[in-house]
């Protein structure tokens, strides 16, 4: 039987982004930001709480968790299991709407709050750097200098994490590593979780909800269908850049885009995998 773990985006907000699981949200975060003392999070806010309902309909648009603590701070993070053309553009995209989203009118700049994106990925983004986290500001090109530090665009490589046993993990920040790489093995129920899990309560109640999900036969049904709707959509694209779309044919662009539309894509995402403009695809 297959089991879905952490890496699957359906898994993670599931786990990640019900109200109810606020916990292990500010857990999760303060770990993998290695906020302590007056930085850390006490409370949080999910912005875009877990509907199963509307992520059933959805299909599969852009699936993250979006949060507000009690200082203010903006966290947008998603798990992404494969590459995609685009996604550093559409992840600077989503920083940038969450960011301004913040201004309501009459509001003076100043009010303004850190925003930081945490892009957990199954797939190596930066194949010529050998850190397995990559921390993008805004800083002078040569000095360094911050220049502010409202943008905070974190990506965690999750195949450059490769820790041979749980008792080899050091750090908070690396056991929750640990876990979201490697779930899949006490997913099931009659599993042994490590010490070195267990002792962090955010990991052990999110391991719990985990193996809450693949017992679950509804929730199955859905990964199940999501997992073959990805294979679909992914087909559709290799089988358009083998026909010539890599190469620049506008018609192939075109057809493509209608495919990914049809398949429940969002404009947005069209846009990034065709690059195509969002008055065409529109007219598709």
């Amino acid at each position: 039987m297959q089991i879905f773990d952490f890496k699957n985006d359906f898994v993670f907000k599931y786990v990640f982004g019900e109200e109810r699981n606020e916990k292990l949200l500010i857990s999760l975060l303060n770990a993998l930001l290695r906020l302590e003392g007056p930085d850390k999070i006490t409370w949080i806010s999910i912005l875009n709480p877990f509907n199963q309902k509307e992520f059933v309909e959805s299909k599969l648009s852009i699936v993250d968790v979006k949060a507000k603590d009690g200082l203010e701070r903006q966290f947008n993070i998603e798990v992404q299991m494969e590459s995609e053309p685009g996604y550093v553009p559409r992840v600077l995209f989503y920083w940038a709407k969450l960011f301004s989203q913040q201004l309501e009118e009459g509001k003076k700049y100043t009010a303004l709050s850190k925003t930081t994106s945490i892009s957990i990925l199954n797939y190596v983004l930066f194949p010529k750097e050998p850190r397995m986290e990559n921390i993008f500001q805004l800083r002078q090109i040569e000095t360094h200098a911050e220049l502010t530090d409202l943008l905070d665009v974190r990506f965690l490589d999750l195949k450059k994490f490769s820790p041979q046993k749980p008792k080899n993990l050091r750090s908070v920040f690396e056991k929750w590593l640990y876990a979201l790489k490697f779930g899949e093995l006490y997913a099931a129920e009659d599993s042994s979780l490590p010490n070195e899990l267990s002792s962090e309560e955010g990991i052990a109640m999110a391991i719990q909800e985990l193996r809450k999900i693949n017992a679950d036969r509804e929730l199955r049904q859905i990964l199940e269908a999501r997992s073959k709707e990805a294979h679909t959509r992914a087909t559709i694209i290799a089988d358009a850049e083998e026909r010539g779309m890599a190469k620049g044919r506008e018609e192939e662009r075109h057809e493509l885009a209608r495919k990914l539309l049809k398949r429940g894509m969002t404009i947005p995402e069209v846009c990034d995998i065709t690059g195509l403009p969002e008055n065409e695809i529109k007219r598709s």
